[in-house]
This record gives structure tokens, C-alpha cells and sequence, in this order.
């Protein structure tokens, strides 16, 4: 017999009652409806403070933005706030963002990196600031950089950071100094940097800051020192002997390799810095072999080995363009346009400095862009085209301190002075070689031969012969320069002072010591120049025949080059001498083509007034009076 069910027991007054109120009540809200409530609220209070003329709606999309009306608005807001809720906030904003966009945290550093700062998550604030840095240097954002560094290298030393990271810190902030030609504060910097290592007993730190303050005095800033960096270089070495820092030691050779290049001594210069190439290519530091190259192969090519030059910066440019080094890609780029400038390539020399100027100016490179002017301006007064010869050396005069190229505020007055003596004024000449003279630093040793060089010239020209003969000896000084295009810049200035003082024997001399301590592949440029000097020195001498010869190999080498300031000045004496040997057809046919070369160089002349005085040259308008070949 099968067991009865039990009955179920009646349920109690209680239960009941709280089954009825359980009946009674809303289902409770899920996460969702609570978010579509917050947002609804949100929504309206939106919607009020845009009423109240406090916010404005900034766009809708992809995400709804609002902006404060007005700064002062913000800040009220911000500040009426409790600090803790502040902290609290930036923090939580800093954690959302990182959950919502896990694949945008580079591009948000910078944002993360504030709101984690003001949250006092230090880790993570360290964190985004250094990467803000890095991705600001990336895009050539270097007062961005410099700021973000500047925070991230001031949580480091207030936590402790380790040695690694304090050290890339302090690095990366000098050189962010450096490219915005801020070269005081780097010095001051990379001081703070020694005392910071020294303190921690941090030797390695202490050659880091070391080797950047000895990089500054080697290199052609506006603080180019040689004499301060040798000194920071005795101190150096030892060190990095110390530390088995082989590294450091290949950089102290560069370093003194580069000062020896900017004191004039370019043999010196390759010599050095090929140890330093060797040492570093032996320790495979590819990157401190790209700068080494990119140096010494401009330095090769200008004392006469062209190969080997351009076969280095070759070597340099793979090397940067692997690392996406964009300013030294243009400064690779430039040093070739110069070797290509010395060679007499001036077409293709020309054409490396406008795409090194457009990418300087695409990438907000004041340094590249100052350096490709200078090289367009170097070219283009080769090659007669006057105007654009002006354009760009004006702009190297405006920009060059502002970038920190310390070259440029002499090299740019001395080849003005130059330009405006081939255009006959002789007054503007005079006055860019004051400038030359006032800017030129006394460490730059071959700079000063360039100003000197343009004072001789220009006060010969003129016909102020005793204040030429006042610079004489200062620019006799610099003929043993071992970069042979600011030597044959000094050889012809003498040599034009010479003949002007009726001393055609000085003027032979110092052509021929050039042209046989030079030769002619280290001299291909500068032979148009120095063998049209000699030309006339002979011709002086009444020894036209052997004048004859000289001017047609200067000749051959100027149509080559195109170099037409001294072509038409060799075609102008050429006919004289066709004609004096009863050869009127050759002297017709000399005379049409130097006329050709006259008008070319009128027509890229900027102003009348240049124009004008170019053509009232006694040589010029010689060519222009004379009968032209039909």
C-alpha cells in the first residue's frame, strides 16, 4: 500500500504579507537601465549647462565633445572640486581610457600621462610622459618633447627611478635643448645632469653628461669651443677607460675629430675620424658608425678623396634611412650636395638641396633647412642665378642663430659679399664682410679665413688698396688650410690684390703653390677661379701664349660646371687675346658667347638697381660694346 503524500502545510500570516509585498514591487534594475538612467541624466544636465551658456557642444561625432565657454569657467569648475575628488577622477579617467582604447595608447600618451600625473599613479604617469617624449621626437615635436621629458625626468628623480631610464631622460632632454638651437640650457642641463650622476655615484650617468657637453663645444654650434672641449675630454677618457666603455671612447674620437675639421685641419679630421669609424664598426654600433661617416665623408671628399667620401655618406645614408632618422637623412643628404658642390657637379648638387630644403620645411628642421639654404645659395652663385642666390643666404642670415648653426652666420655674409662683387656692389660687399668679420668666432680658424678673404677682395675691388693691405696678412694666414675651397677663396683674394699693387710675380705665386699642393681633382671647382688669376698674373707678365693655354683649360672646366660668374670673365679675356693675334672671327665668336653667359646672369638678377650695376661693370660693358658674331 502505497504512503500518502503529505499535505502541505498552510503557509503562515507572515509569509503571506511578504509574498504580497515581494508582488507590490518593481523588478529590480539591471546594470543596464541604470546606465540608460545615468545617461539620461546626464543628457539633461547636459542640456542645461548648454542653456546656461556655459559649454558648448565642440562636435557629435565619432564622439560627442563639449568645450567650457570660457577658461574661467573651467577653472571654477575644476577647482570647486575637493582634491581628493580631483585625484580621484583623473584617475579613473586614465584607467577608462586605457580599457577603451588598448590600441591607441601612444597616441593618448599625452593625455594619459596628465590625467595618471594628477592622480598620483607616479608609475604609470612615468610611464605615458616618456612615451609622450619619444613619440613627440618622432614627429619632430621638440618643444612638445621637451616639455614632456622635462615632467617624466622630475617624477624619475622623486621615485627613484633606476639608472637606465634616468640617464635616456636626462639624454633625450638636452638633445630635445640642442634642436631648438637652445644650446645655453643644454650646457646648463647636462651640468645638472654631472651633479645629479655624481651625487648618486652614478659613473656612467656622470660620462653620459660628459660626452653631450664635449659634443656641443666639438660640433659648429653657436658655443663651438675647441679649447673647452678638450678640456671636458681629458676628463672624459679616463672615465670611460674606467668603465671599459669602448662606446665612449669611439664618440670622444669623433668628438675630437669633428673639432679638428672646424679648426680648419681637415686631414687631421679624416685621420681621427676614421679611428673612430673603425672603433665603432669593430663594437658594431651602427649608429655612432652612421655619424662618423656622415662627417668624414664629406671631409674625404673635400681633401681630395671623392670615392672614398661618397662611398661613406652612402654607408651613413643606409644607416639613418633604416633607423627612420629623418634630420640626419637631410643632413646626410646636404654633405653630399656639398661634395657634389666641389666636384663641379652643380646641377645635381642643386638638386639634393632643394629636396633636403623641402623635407627640412615638411618636418620643421630648422637646422636641415638653414644648412640646405646655405647650400643653395653656395650653388646657385656658381652657377649666376642671382636672385635665388640672395633668396636663400637672406633666409640663412634671418634663421641661422635662431637655428644654432653656427657656420652659417659666417659662411652666409662671406659668399653675400662675394655675390654682390660679381654684380659690381662693391658697397653692400663691404658691408656683408663687416658682418662676416663681426660674427666670424675666433675657435672657427677657416672661418675667419673666409671673412678675411672677403675683405680683401671687396676693399680691392673698390680700389681702397691700404685697407686691403690692412687684411693681407690675416688672410695670408690661412693658406696652409687644408679644405681646399676656403684656401682657393684666400689664393684669389690675394692674387686680385696682387695685380691690383702691379705685382703679377705674388699673384703667379700663390696660384701656382695652389694648384700643385691642391691638384686638380681636389680643386675642380675652385680651377675656373684660381686659373683665371694666374691667366691675368701671365698676361701682366707680357706672356700671352702661356696665358692663352691657362684660360682654355679654365674655360673647359667652367662650361662644364656651368659656372658662369667666371665664364664670362675667361671668355671676356680670351677674345682680347684672339684679337690681339689678329683672330677676329675667334674673338667675334668669344665675345657672343661671353655676352650670352651677361644676359643669362642679367636676367636672374632680383632688382634694377643690381641689374644696373652688374652692367656697368668697365669688363662687362666692355663684352656689350663689342660687335657680336652673326
Amino acid at each position: 500500500m502505497a504512503p500518502k503524500k503529505a499535505k502541505a502545510a498552510a503557509p503562515s500570516k507572515s509569509a503571506r504579507k511578504l509574498r504580497e509585498t515581494r508582488a507590490r514591487k518593481p523588478p529590480p534594475r539591471t546594470p543596464r537601465t541604470r546606465t540608460r538612467k545615468r545617461t539620461l541624466q546626464l543628457d539633461q544636465q547636459l542640456v542645461a549647462l548648454e542653456a546656461s551658456d556655459l559649454i558648448r557642444r565642440a562636435q557629435a561625432q565619432p564622439e560627442l565633445e563639449y568645450l567650457f565657454r570660457h577658461a574661467l569657467v573651467q577653472d571654477a569648475a575644476y577647482s570647486s572640486l575637493l582634491k581628493n575628488n580631483r585625484r580621484m577622477l583623473h584617475f579613473t579617467i586614465g584607467e577608462v581610457l586605457e580599457q577603451l582604447y588598448p590600441d591607441r595608447l601612444e597616441e593618448l600618451a599625452p593625455v594619459l600621462a596628465v590625467h595618471f600625473d594628477e592622480g598620483e599613479d607616479h608609475a604609470r604617469a612615468l610611464h605615458y610622459f616618456t612615451r609622450a617624449g619619444d613619440l613627440a621626437v618622432r614627429r619632430f615635436a621638440n618643444p612638445e618633447a621637451a616639455m614632456h621629458y622635462r615632467r617624466a625626468l622630475d617624477i624619475a628623480k622623486s621615485n627613484s627611478a633606476d639608472a637606465a631610464l634616468l640617464t635616456h631622460l636626462f639624454s633625450t632632454l638636452g638633445r630635445t635643448l640642442e634642436l631648438t638651437g637652445r644650446y645655453d640650457d643644454a650646457l646648463a642641463h647636462y651640468v645638472d645632469m654631472q651633479m645629479f650622476a655624481h651625487t648618486r655615484g652614478d659613473r656612467r650617468m656622470e660620462l653620459a653628461a660628459l660626452l653631450a657637453r664635449t659634443m656641443i663645444h666639438s660640433a659648429p654650434t653657436l658655443r663651438f669651443d675647441p679649447e673647452q672641449a678638450q678640456i671636458l675630454s681629458a676628463q672624459a677618457l679616463p672615465l670611460a677607460r674606467e668603465l671599459d666603455d669602448e662606446q665612449a671612447e669611439a664618440k670622444l674620437l669623433w668628438n675630437a675629430s669633428l673639432a679638428q675639421k672646424f679648426l680648419g685641419d681637415w686631414v687631421e679630421h679624416v685621420r681621427v675620424g676614421e679611428q673612430a669609424a673603425a672603433l665603432a664598426r669593430r663594437l658594431n654600433e651602427r649608429e655612432l658608425l652612421a655619424y662618423v661617416l656622415n662627417d668624414i665623408g664629406e671631409g674625404l671628399a673635400a681633401v681630395g678623396q671623392r670615392e672614398r667620401g661618397e662611398a661613406a655618406l652612402d654607408e651613413a645614408h643606409a644607416i639613418f634611412g633604416a633607423q627612420n632618422n629623418v634630420p640626419m637623412l637631410i643632413d646626410n643628404r646636404n654633405n653630399l650636395s656639398y661634395v657634389h658642390f666641389l666636384d663641379g657637379q652643380l646641377e645635381s648638387a642643386l638638386v639634393l638641396a632643394r629636396e633636403t630644403y623641402a623635407l627640412s620645411e615638411r618636418t620643421h628642421n630648422l637646422w636641415g633647412l638653414v644648412y640646405s639654404a646655405i647650400m643653395l645659395g653656395y650653388v646657385n652663385r656658381e652657377l649666376g642665378d642671382t636672385a635665388a642666390t640672395l633668396s636663400a643666404l637672406e633666409e640663412v642670415l634671418r634663421l641661422g642663430a635662431q637655428s644654432g648653426f653656427g657656420l652659417s652666420l659666417w659662411f652666409a655674409p662671406v659668399m653675400l659679399t662675394l655675390t654682390y662683387l660679381d654684380l659690381g656692389d662693391t658697397e653692400s660687399a663691404i658691408h656683408y664682410a663687416h658682418i662676416a668679420q663681426a660674427n666670424a668666432n675666433s675657435a672657427f680658424l677657416y672661418a675667419r679665413g673666409f671673412a678675411a678673404a672677403a675683405f680683401l677682395q671687396a676693399y680691392t675691388m673698390r680700389g681702397e688698396l691700404d685697407k686691403a693691405e690692412a687684411t693681407l696678412r690675416e688672410a695670408e694666414r690661412y693658406l696652409t688650410i687644408s679644405e681646399y675651397y676656403s684656401r682657393s677663396l684666400v689664393v684669389c683674394a690675394i692674387a686680385e690684390y696682387a695685380l691690383a699693387r702691379g705685382n703679377p710675380s705674388q699673384a703667379l705665386a700663390v696660384t701656382d703653390e695652389m694648384l700643385e699642393t691642391a691638384g686638380v681633382t681636389n680643386l675642380r671647382l675652385a680651377l675656373p677661379w684660381v686659373l683665371q688669376q694666374k691667366a691675368r698674373a701671365l698676361i701682366a707678365q707680357a706672356r700671352n701664349d702661356d696665358a692663352y693655354l691657362v684660360l682654355q683649360q679654365a674655360r673647359a672646366y667652367a662650361e662644364a660646371s656651368k659656372q658662369r660668374p667666371v665664364l664670362w670673365k675667361i671668355l671676356s679675356v680670351l677674345a682680347e687675346l684672339a684679337a690681339q693675334r689678329d683672330n677676329a672671327a675667334e674673338a667675334l665668336t668669344l665675345r657672343a658667347q661671353a655676352r650670352a653667359v651677361i644676359d643669362f646672369m642679367a636676367a636672374h638678377t632680383p632688382t634694377a638697381d643690381l641689374r644696373a650695376s652688374f652692367l656697368a661693370q668697365p669688363a662687362v660693358r666692355a663684352v656689350l660694346a663689342s660687335e657680336v658674331a652673326p
